[in-house]
């Protein structure tokens, strides 16, 4: 690879309006390619540091910068285990995560137009894994940390099936349209959450789950969308776990698993994801024990935290598996970590952030190693839109 000559960070916005950063690397080649990184307002304790915009910013043009310059690096992996080893510190508070990712997303870009191919099939080629549509997750009814509603679970998803990433779009827009109309029919007044999906009070936290369901059935969509939650329960819990708060009512882990099963009854649910506090293992293993009897499966976001070692230790306690980019930092960490997810047999979710940008990476990182999902948020924001558009761009190219 020719050396990089230069590398350029700057202030962007994000889709919440909050600073993050964009990395441009230039290569000897004068070839150019820029990453940008997203900011998660749910975080779990064992994400990477990111820090502030304007340190980041700071942090790559006096560390990171001249350490790189002119320097041979001869693979993806060369490349992020010398940023690794520059910030030299496990949770990457020296450098921060999001500066770190920023460059190593703008490496693969750049190796990727060195290579002459997209960047999916980059990332397919250095996984050895086969490159596949994944099912759409689109988070139409936010709650929690993600909106402004009584809502204690954070994201009503739909998991949409089809035989193109096209047809899948088509569907969510056509549940996502009709939901308006049915608010709006009720007379409640349509607002938005940090995804792009409807943020109002509801009756209780089944409400939402159950008119889902029947504007699925009233759009004949039963055979090809399902239902799936982001229940984000670190952010209810109580004590670490000891109970949690749901409607104001004090709620035991059992009653909570009691709730969890009520709804996977009554509703096709595909999956619930951190349906515990972050630490409650046992808890995550009885739960998906009982998912796994209805073709449903728990699935790990602030357990694992895209690392690898995490995954390991959860694998037994979980069916499906969340991948972020910037809860680990760098592109190695986070195929490394897919890499032990699928050995584990674990469906793998690629997904954004609440605070998104216009950045379409995750798409390719999906489409390329076939994940299971893409979790990109409601079809209707530019920055969510982006990264479904992507992988439509793929079909008609191939």
């Amino acid at each position: 690879m020719p050396k990089i000559k230069d590398i350029k960070t700057k202030i962007i916005k994000d889709s919440r309006d909050n600073d993050t950063i964009e990395t441009e690397i230039i290569l000897e080649s004068d070839i150019m390619a820029k990453a940008s990184v997203p900011h998660g307002k749910s975080k779990g304790s064992k994400e990477v540091v990111s820090l502030p915009a304007k340190e980041s910013v700071e942090k790559i043009e006096n560390i990171i910068k001249p350490a790189i310059i002119k320097k041979d690096f001869f693979s993806q992996e060369d490349f992020d285990n010398f940023l690794i080893s520059l910030d030299g510190t496990k949770d990457k508070s020296r450098l921060g995560g999001n500066s770190i990712l920023s460059c190593s997303l703008a490496f693969a870009q750049a190796e990727s137009k060195i290579q002459n191919k997209p960047l999916y099939k980059y990332i397919a080629d250095m996984t050895n894994l086969e490159v596949g549509l994944p099912n759409f997750y689109m988070n139409l009814i936010n709650g929690g940390e993600h909106a402004h509603n009584n809502l204690d679970w954070q994201e009503y998803m739909i998991v949409v099936k089809a035989k193109t990433a096209e047809e899948q779009l088509k569907i969510g827009k056509e549940i996502f349209n009709r939901l308006a109309t049915k608010f709006k029919e009720a007379g409640k007044n349509i607002s938005y959450g940090d995804e792009g999906g409807y943020d109002m009070d509801f009756k209780s936290y089944e409400e939402p789950l159950k008119i889902l369901d029947n504007v699925i059935t009233e759009l004949d969509h039963q055979d090809k969308v399902k239902l799936a939650l982001d229940v984000a329960a670190n952010s209810f819990s109580q004590q670490d776990g000891v109970y949690y708060t749901i409607r104001g009512s004090r709620t035991s882990p059992s009653q909570l698993i009691d709730i969890y099963k009520d709804v996977v009854n009554k509703y096709p649910l595909i999956s619930i994801e951190d349906p515990f506090e972050e630490n409650q293992i046992k808890d995550y293993a009885t739960l998906n024990q009982f998912l796994e009897t209805k073709n449903s499966f728990v699935v790990g976001d602030d357990l694992t935290a895209t690392n690898p070692n995490l995954i390991k230790i959860a694998s037994n306690s979980i069916g499906g598996v969340i991948i972020k980019p910037n809860q680990i930092g760098t592109l190695t960490e986070t195929l490394k970590a897919i890499k032990i997810a699928k050995e584990a047999k674990l469906k793998i979710i690629v997904s954004h952030r609440s605070g998104e940008t216009m950045d379409d990476f995750i798409a390719d990182l999906a489409y390329g190693v076939g994940a299971f999902g893409l979790k990109a948020g409601a079809p209707g924001p530019i920055e969510r839109m982006v990264k479904y558009q992507r992988i439509i761009q793929f079909e008609k190219k191939t």
